[in-house]
């Protein structure tokens, strides 16, 4: 990992971030089953909860840091 993030010229936390979103987005997604999903409270059923709530809004991440952005663009331009 320290050879590629030389050859790149990026921090090795940069090549390590890539390496495991990669590994993370290769893994298949399970499917969530609402069914049978009840309120004890007012008997209602998911699919009428799904329009009463909001939906549950993903996990906010750290924002890129200035290396990370100039790593992509030259990602970018390579690929150009």
């Amino acid at each position: 990992l320290r050879r590629i993030a030389r050859r790149r010229q990026v921090p090795l936390a940069a090549v390590i971030r890539e390496a495991l979103t990669e590994a993370a987005e290769s893994e298949p997604r399970p499917t969530l089953s609402f069914i049978g999903a009840v309120s004890i409270d007012t008997d209602w059923n998911a699919e009428q909860t799904a329009y009463e709530y909001p939906p549950i809004t993903p996990p906010v991440s750290d924002p890129p840091t200035p290396e990370e952005i100039e790593h992509y663009r030259r990602l970018a331009d390579e690929r150009a």
